[in-house]
């Protein structure tokens, strides 16, 4: 998704790293850590990057960047009528990357800041069922929000609730992603945008020379989070996604 006008070179997207702290590490040392990290292996029959490892996160959908119906949302479960004011604790000192400054928002077109966000907790739960979402008493607005500068974040946790179907929803969501602010309003909680700290961006390297736009680029500008888990969902507790030809995995250090 880039700007009107601009040839397409590349697709935008968005990926989540998510860690949590091994309770039972392979070797006891601090030193090395001792976290997992959540990641997908593609299949062999994978259409990019066969046999890879890689974390989850896709191309963005119109639906991310859908401030209207966003602002509704936020605006049920959290009281924001103006998400302008959310983006406070996101802002980042320096020179931003193109990707976070090729559009103009406004009424209709949500901040990159919150829609790349959305996007990485949206295809997450789509590629690994693992739901990031917080409701009116889950985040501390009033205090800043913490980066991963020497200081420990605070804990996110997967959604939960006995009537949440989340096989149903992880197909729904799948098909249409407009169907994540409808999860949201059935739910009533909002994409926890606020456990997301920014890493990094990055744009697929040349592999083969492209002398016009291809009809579906190859190579992908995207946006980098972290994501620091209560737990690392058990593995029963995760999907293989057999659209992708995937299969997650849970990485000790």
């Amino acid at each position: 998704m880039v700007g009107a006008g601009l040839p397409k070179y590349w697709r935008e997207a968005a990926s989540l790293i998510l860690v949590a702290s091994n309770r039972n590490p392979p070797v006891k040392n601090i030193q090395l850590g001792n976290f997992d990290v959540l990641m997908l292996k593609r299949g062999k029959g994978s259409s990019f990057l066969p046999n890879a490892y890689a974390y989850p996160g896709g191309v963005t959908s119109e639906a991310d960047f859908d401030a209207r119906n966003w602002t509704k949302v936020f605006s049920r479960v959290r009281g924001f009528t103006d998400l302008a004011k959310l983006l406070k604790p996101f802002k980042v000192p320096g020179v931003r990357p193109p990707i976070m400054t090729n559009r103009e928002c406004g009424e209709t077109i949500l901040s990159p800041e919150i829609a790349f966000r959305i996007c990485a907790i949206r295809e997450t739960f789509e590629e690994t069922g693992v739901l990031l979402v917080c409701n009116n008493s889950d985040v501390d607005l009033t205090k800043p929000v913490e980066r991963l500068q020497g200081r420990v974040p605070p804990m996110a946790m997967a959604f939960t609730d006995r009537d949440f179907d989340d096989q149903d929803w992880r197909n729904r969501v799948s098909g249409d992603a407009s169907q994540l602010q409808d999860l949201c309003l059935t739910f009533n909680v909002v994409p926890n945008i606020w456990a997301l700290y920014e890493w990094s961006n990055w744009l697929t390297p040349v592999l083969f020379r492209v002398t016009q736009p291809p009809e579906k680029p190859r190579r992908f500008d995207t946006m980098f989070y972290v994501c620091s888990l209560n737990a690392v969902p058990d593995k029963s507790e995760l999907y293989t996604d057999e659209i992708a030809k995937t299969d997650v995995i849970v990485v000790s250090n």
